[in-house]
């Protein structure tokens, strides 16, 4: 088994479970909120004054360190000048909201 056969299979278990998932949400937010922010041309000090927060709490947003409740994304988001949007897709799809911005 090649190297490439053996990352394929062992992506393909990893998306068997729900850690996989809760961790690809939390990336996608993550990097779609970072893109948000940079279009806004907010600093992560100006995003946290923005949201009445420290900025220890707007590093732990986008290293992950958080679990966020959907009134948390929703606040970030706002505070960027976006909105939040949670769907749910087809098993079969592949589409992110973070790749599907231009």
């Amino acid at each position: 088994m090649t190297l490439s056969k053996q990352l394929k299979a062992f992506v393909d278990e990893a998306k068997q479970t729900d850690v996989y998932w809760v961790e690809s949400a939390k990336l996608e937010f993550a990097l779609a909120l970072e893109q948000q922010r940079r279009a806004a041309g907010l600093s992560y000090a100006d995003l946290a004054k923005k949201m009445g927060t420290s900025a220890a709490y707007i590093s732990k947003v986008f290293r992950g360190d958080t679990n966020l409740t959907i009134e948390s994304m929703v606040k970030l988001a706002r505070a960027t000048g976006g909105q939040m949007d949670a769907r749910i897709l087809d098993g079969e799809s592949t589409a992110t909201a973070y790749s599907r911005k231009s």
